[in-house]
């Protein structure tokens, strides 16, 4: 398949990132800190059946909002807790 507009094409993906990531930064800033705790709350039943996948995704989202400044991350008792400013 040929891409005719790429750089349109990647403003959308880029949009539709930004859009599930500010989902995150919602769940964040409603309480909840934990990765796991986001998985839980987001995924629901599907959380232990597809665990590995969803925890690469939701790290991953959490990672880039902190590369982005969006939220911070520290560690308690060997768990690391994300927060927004």
């Amino acid at each position: 398949m040929i891409i005719e507009n790429p750089v349109d094409l990647l403003k959308e993906r880029i949009k539709e990132i930004d859009e599930k990531a500010n989902k995150y930064i919602s769940i964040i800033k409603s309480g909840i800190s934990t990765a796991s705790g986001i998985a839980q709350l987001r995924y629901k039943e599907k959380y232990e059946k597809q665990f590995f996948n969803i925890m690469s995704e939701i790290i991953g989202y959490l990672d880039y909002l902190e590369l982005q400044g969006e939220i911070n991350k520290e560690m308690e008792k060997g768990i690391w807790h994300y927060y927004c400013d």
